[in-house]
C-alpha cells in the first residue's frame, strides 16, 4: 500500500491535472463522498439527501469499474488516470457519460447534485478528476481510535484484511491520510472537510456548511435526515434512522483497558 501511494503521489501532481484540464465533462452534478469506512460518510450523505434538490445514490461501484475498464494486464488500477490520459479527451468524455448514466439511474430530473458515497473512492480521485473536473468531493473523517474501533467491530469483506488488526488499521490510515493531503494540494476538484465530531456537536452549522459547499439554498429538512426513508445499505443504516447522538464520540475509551493495542497503535495521533 505504501508503495502504491508513493507512486500515485509521484504520478499525479498539479502539472498532470493542468495538462489534462480539457478532459471530461463540465457538469458539476457529481459529488464524491470519501473517507475511511465508518467515518461519517453515511451520515453526511443522509443529511445531503434530505435536501429536495439533492440525491444520495449510495455506494456505487461504477467509478472503480470504469477505471478497471481502461486497464490491461500490464498496469495496476492506480494507473487508470495515466492510462486514460493517454487515450485522449474523447475517451474521457465517453467514460464520464457512462458514469453519469449510473449516477442518475432512478433519480428525478433536475437534481442539482447527486452523491456517490463509496468511501474508498479516495483512491480513484485522479481518475474522477479527468472525468469531472468540476465535481465536488466531501472528505469525511473522525477520531482515529473511534474510527478504527468501529471498523474493527464490523464484519467487512475478506478483501479488507487490514480492518481486523489495529496495527494494520493504523498503517492503512497513515497511507490514506498521505494520499488525501496530496489530493488537497493538487486536484482541481473542490474538497470540503467534514469532521464527524463537528457534525455531532453542531449539526445545523455543519449541514449549512455542506449546503453552501454544494451551492444549494439552505433547507431545514436537512436537520431531519433521520426521517428520510431512502434505502441505506451500509453498516450505519440503523444509526442514520435516529436523531444525532454523541455516544460514538470518544467511544474507544470504554474499551481502553480491554484493547490496549487500539491505543498504542495510534500513539501520537
Amino acid at each position: 500500500l505504501q508503495d502504491r501511494v508513493d507512486r500515485m503521489i509521484d504520478a499525479y501532481d498539479a502539472d498532470f491535472f493542468y495538462r489534462h484540464r480539457r478532459f471530461g465533462l463540465g457538469t458539476d452534478q457529481p459529488v464524491f463522498v470519501v473517507g475511511l469506512p465508518r467515518s461519517g460518510t453515511t451520515l453526511t450523505e443522509q443529511i445531503l439527501a434530505a435536501h429536495p434538490d439533492l440525491r444520495g445514490a449510495g455506494e456505487l461501484p461504477d467509478l472503480g469499474r470504469l477505471a478497471a475498464s481502461v486497464m490491461d494486464r500490464q498496469t495496476a488500477l492506480w494507473q487508470a488516470a495515466e492510462v486514460l490520459a493517454g487515450k485522449g479527451e474523447m475517451a474521457s468524455r465517453e467514460l464520464a457519460g457512462k458514469y453519469l448514466e449510473a449516477l442518475r439511474a432512478g433519480a428525478r430530473k433536475k437534481r442539482l447534485r447527486i452523491s456517490d458515497k463509496l468511501p474508498l473512492n479516495f483512491f480513484q480521485l485522479a481518475f474522477a478528476a479527468l472525468l469531472f473536473p468540476e465535481a465536488r468531493v466531501v472528505h469525511c473523517h473522525r477520531n482515529p481510535r473511534d474510527n478504527a474501533l468501529s471498523i474493527w467491530m464490523e464484519n467487512f469483506n475478506p478483501e479488507q484484511q487490514w480492518s481486523t488488526d489495529f496495527e494494520d488499521l493504523a498503517f492503512y490510515r497513515r497511507q490514506y491520510r498521505r494520499l488525501m493531503m496530496h489530493w488537497e494540494e493538487v486536484l482541481p476538484l473542490k474538497i470540503l472537510d467534514m469532521r464527524y465530531e463537528d457534525t455531532v456537536a453542531d449539526l445545523e452549522g455543519q449541514a449549512r456548511k455542506l449546503m453552501a459547499f454544494l451551492s444549494v439554498p439552505w433547507d431545514a429538512r436537512c436537520l431531519g435526515f433521520h426521517r428520510n426513508e431512502r434505502a441505506v445499505q451500509t453498516p450505519s443504516r440503523w444509526q442514520v434512522r435516529q436523531p444525532i447522538y454523541k455516544s460514538s464520540v470518544e467511544r474507544w475509551r470504554n474499551y481502553r483497558s480491554y484493547l490496549p493495542l487500539l491505543d498504542s497503535a495510534f500513539a501520537g495521533e
